[in-house]
């Protein structure tokens, strides 16, 4: 899902942000140099959930899952 809403780039993030979002969350995904590096999901307001995927695509199932579990 696309948003205009603006989200706080996350500390250590690098280049473009993608937000996954449903009705009741969002979720950014990002290049990261925090954690374990690589593609990072992280919370709406900036924290990390977890680090070190090593595809957009990869991060983006993980994220899509957690929404999905409404675990976000």
């Amino acid at each position: 899902m696309r948003t205009t809403q603006s989200f706080p780039t996350p500390v250590g993030a690098s280049g473009r942000v993608t937000v996954v979002a449903d009705d009741a969350a969002a979720l950014l995904i990002c290049r990261t140099v925090r954690g374990r590096g690589g593609w990072g999901v992280h919370t709406a307001t900036g924290d990390l959930i977890t680090s070190g995927w090593p595809t957009l695509t990869r991060a983006r199932a993980y994220a899509d899952r957690l929404l999905s579990r409404g675990a976000a």
